[in-house]
């Protein structure tokens, strides 16, 4: 996208507002071919970006992640999971009472960035998100509750132990090896459930927010409710 921007600007000369983040793509090494030092698919020209741009290899740096295409992982480095992990053990210290929904929101943030390595964790984010749902001010003081330092050391247990996301999606998986697919979705409202073997489907509306307003809680008991139906 970004070089057909260049194009049309220094080329063509039309005048376009355009914006094009970082973008990354996977290709076998056999189909490389190299201009200088900037490695280049088979059949592509060559894009004039700034060589600190065209990152490649096995392994990269994205978004703060280590991307390791040869292991199929992505890890969060050691340090900035310390780092985390010493920011949540700081947030919940003996004697915190409050703290600001800025502070509150900040922890929000870092956590869940590190769940694109984590996924599993989500529901150590519930009780922070139900805590200020419903405050805007930036400075307002927000008390420091047993809901949240539990979910925050339930939390803290598993970054302990976790280390790295495996890329199950890139791993050959033969659709011939599966017994079933089933479909879920999901609001705070109701779910649904498809099952593509059988042709059959499930739905469900929830009574007067059953399961409080927390999304995560209403994906995980989604998922069990497809797990129940499934044909023994």
């Amino acid at each position: 996208m970004a070089f057909t921007t260049w194009i049309t600007v220094f080329i063509l000369l039309v005048e376009v507002f355009q914006y094009s983040d970082n973008s990354f793509g996977v290709q076998l090494a056999s189909e490389i071919s190299w201009t200088g030092k900037t490695p280049l698919p088979l059949g592509q020209s060559w894009d004039p970006h700034e060589s600190d741009k065209q990152l490649f290899g096995s392994q990269l740096t994205i978004i703060g992640f280590l991307v390791d295409t040869e292991r199929l992982t992505i890890t969060m480095p050691p340090g900035k999971k310390h780092e985390l992990i010493t920011h949540i053990e700081t947030f919940i210290m003996p004697g915190t009472i409050k703290c600001s929904l800025h502070e509150f929101q900040h922890l929000a943030g870092w956590i869940n960035w590190a769940l694109n390595v984590f996924p599993l964790l989500q529901p150590g984010l519930c009780a922070i998100y139900r805590k200020i749902s419903h405050i805007d001010e930036a400075d307002s003081q927000i008390y420091l509750s047993n809901d949240v330092c539990e979910d925050l050391r339930w939390l803290l247990r598993h970054l302990h132990i976790e280390t790295e996301l495996l890329i199950l999606e890139n791993i050959i998986w033969d659709l011939d090896c599966v017994d079933t697919t089933i479909h879920v979705d999901v609001s705070l409202t109701g779910l649904g459930v498809w099952d593509s073997l059988l042709h059959v489907g499930y739905y469900y509306t929830f009574l007067d927010n059953i399961l409080g307003h927390d999304i995560f809680v209403y994906e995980v008991f989604t998922v069990l409710s497809a797990l129940y139906i499934l044909p023994s």
